[in-house]
């Protein structure tokens, strides 16, 4: 079982239907391109896809190739038109994309196979959901009357390494174990990455036929053929629009077909190129090809470098990048008119719409892309490409954009930007205004999101705003209501509560000297400035030290009990923050083995959520029972064994003799 995906458990149908309905993912399929014809081939007719298809064998196949092999042009043309041969088959997909901001990209991807498996067999909405989505999608394939589901999921090392782990275990007991038979067959596209490898390993090693290895050699060379295809498309294409006689055509061709390691993503590139030659003569051809990039990091580099303005291009591009969902091209002219503002006063000048989308394009070339209305980065290699990862980028000589952004960089252009948008409306206008203005919905949403990485609030005047926005109560009533309450079922009602939730350290640091400050105010859900700070790393620290007698005093009273009976011992304890866990257990007026309402203890929720360490410091207090059960009768020993850790299983048996 997922423990990271209970979603819906004890949900009633319609409210689990409702969650369902989140589908905004599908439309990444929109996105990709058609194949080419003939292409796909080097996949639809290998062995082991064919057995897969006839179901023979595992129900699961990985395929495995190197990054712009096509492999997403790959999962749409096996869900568009191959694996819908009957009407008994569903056949659902979800491409991972780092350009979506998914705190639980796995959540999103069962949801929406969910989604497609009620809108294809309606009759299986039942009120027996339960569990957790993908307990509820076995049991929906169980009540299939004929048929089977297959899931088509693109790009698995864009999802995180966590969802990974868990997709990979709930497969791997899928078809390993009892359910073998279930008629639910996945296939999965990623990048040869040796981690997925490793998850799969136990299930490899008794079905060795579940891996296609789309980047061994042999594969390599029928993926190398199916490229020159497209090329030989794409120069057909070009030759009509730009009239080439034949000895020019051949010339193209055969320069194209000279290069090593080509791939998709660099044809589309390099065409782009070609299209720009402005005399077209035998020369000119021969002397682009020799000038043609080599490598895909080439090619983006060239692309860049004809620039016209590098500082726009590179604030678009650290925007681009830092954008928690992708930004419309009104959403970006009014960002970067903000941005070039040069004092609060000065008149805002917002670039038209249909200015800007040209600019963008001109600016940024192919790199940034807009597909309805809405700016993506064309590739994750070109994410991998501009971005400088600490430690392992090198400056490369000739390659004057590689690695040259840096993502705190980019969250700080980006927090300036929202701070600076927000606190350009009144409340009135808030309310008024807040669907309707560009970069205004984005900027209250995801404000916070970019400052914590960032750093700007270490910025006097930037730390100036913040507090602003912290005291503004009812706009940020109006942030939390959009954003966070539906999840959280509480509202901060004071500003240091607001500034603790938000982990902003310089903003309680700013407000804790203040004698007036109320420690023990309680928000509408019970929680206290220190139970909302538990969650943080670094707040319950400067809490503690700047009110030692007064915290004590208040420990020692009331506990800091929210409505739910959970202490700021029992929240640090489910976040695993080991040094917060640490610091509480010295106050001798902490309880560790404090019961909330559903008599569940802080050692139950260490292990509940698999955090070892803080397991082990619980029960070094000698105050704690491993035995204690909950209303529901679980103990911590029973988190323990539904998570597999033997370390802590150990531990709660050391403890118990």
């Amino acid at each position: 079982m997922m423990t990271g995906i209970a979603y819906a458990a004890g949900a009633a149908a319609a409210l689990a239907k409702e969650a369902l309905m989140y589908m905004e993912p599908l439309y990444i399929k929109d996105r990709i391109p058609q194949r080419v014809e003939g292409t796909c081939q080097w996949l639809t007719n290998h062995h082991l896809f064919r057995s897969w298809r006839e179901d023979h064998g595992s129900g699961l196949l990985w395929v495995s190739a190197d990054p712009s092999s096509g492999k997403s042009v790959l999962a749409k043309y096996l869900v568009d038109e191959v694996l819908l041969s009957s009407e008994t088959i569903v056949v659902c997909y979800y491409f991972f994309k780092d350009d979506t901001e998914e705190q639980t990209p796995l959540v999103s991807a069962l949801c929406c196979i969910l989604h497609q498996v009620f809108e294809q067999r309606p009759h299986l909405l039942s009120n027996r959901l339960r569990s957790s989505l993908w307990c509820i999608l076995c049991e929906l394939v169980k009540d299939l009357p004929a048929g089977q589901v297959i899931c088509v999921l693109d790009a698995l090392d864009e999802c995180g390494c966590d969802e990974q782990s868990q997709l990979a275990e709930c497969l791997t007991n899928l078809y390993q174990g009892t359910t073998a038979s279930l008629r639910l067959r996945f296939l999965l596209t990623s990048r040869p990455h040796n981690t997925i490898q490793r998850r799969f390993q136990s299930l490899e090693s008794t079905s060795p036929a579940i891996h296609l290895h789309g980047e061994g050699e042999h594969e390599v060379q029928k993926i190398e053929g199916e490229i020159s295809m497209v090329i030989q498309h794409r120069a057909g294409e070009l030759t009509e629009r730009l009239q080439l006689l034949a000895e020019e055509q051949n010339l193209l061709l055969s320069g194209l077909t000279a290069v090593r390691n080509r791939t998709y993503l660099w044809i589309t590139l390099i065409m782009n190129t070609l299209e720009d030659i402005l005399t077209i003569t035998p020369t000119s051809i021969r002397a682009a090809i020799r000038r043609l990039p080599r490598t895909l990091d080439e090619a983006y580099d060239k692309i860049l470098c004809r620039t016209p303005d590098p500082d726009r291009a590179k604030r678009l591009l650290h925007i681009v990048l830092a954008a928690k969902t992708p930004l419309t091209v009104a959403d970006m002219a009014t960002a970067m008119a903000v941005l070039d503002k040069v004092s609060p006063e000065d008149r805002l000048d917002i670039e038209p719409v249909h200015r800007m989308h040209r600019s963008i394009r001109e600016t940024c070339g192919l790199l940034a892309t807009i597909i309805d209305s809405r700016i993506y980065l064309l590739r994750e290699t070109a994410r991998d490409f501009l971005v400088y990862k600490e430690g392992e980028s090198e400056p490369v000589p000739g390659l004057t954009w590689k690695a040259s952004l840096k993502p705190h960089h980019s969250e700080w252009i980006l927090a300036e930007a929202c701070i600076q948008r927000w606190r350009s409306k009144d409340q009135g206008d808030l309310m008024m205004e807040f669907n309707r203005t560009p970069f205004l919905e984005y900027s209250v949403k995801n404000w916070n999101k970019h400052v914590l990485p960032s750093g700007i609030e270490e910025d006097p005047s930037i730390h100036s705003q913040i507090m602003d926005i912290l005291r503004r109560g009812e706009a940020f009533c109006l942030w939390f209501d959009r954003k966070a309450a539906s999840i959280h079922q509480f509202i901060p009602s004071t500003t240091l509560m607001r500034a603790s939730w938000l982990g902003l350290r310089l903003a309680v640091q700013t407000l804790l000297p203040d004698k007036d400050i109320k420690l023990d105010h309680r928000s509408t859900h019970g929680r206290s400035a220190l139970s909302l700070a538990a969650v943080s790393t670094q707040i319950p620290w400067i809490m503690l030290g700047s009110h030692p007698l007064s915290m004590q005093q208040t420990l020692s009273m009331k506990t800091f009990r929210d409505a739910d009976g959970q202490t700021p011992l029992a929240q640090a304890s489910y976040h695993g923050h080991d040094e917060i866990v640490r610091l509480l257990l010295e106050y001798p007026a902490i309880d560790p083995n404090a019961r909330d309402n559903y008599d569940r203890t802080p050692l139950a929720f260490a292990c509940k959520a698999d955090h070892e360490n803080i397991v082990a410091l619980l029960l070094e207090t000698g105050k704690v029972d491993p035995n204690s059960e909950d209303h529901d009768d679980f103990t911590p020993f029973t988190h323990a064994t539904e998570s597999g850790n033997e370390h802590i299983i150990k531990l709660l048996l050391d403890a118990s003799d």
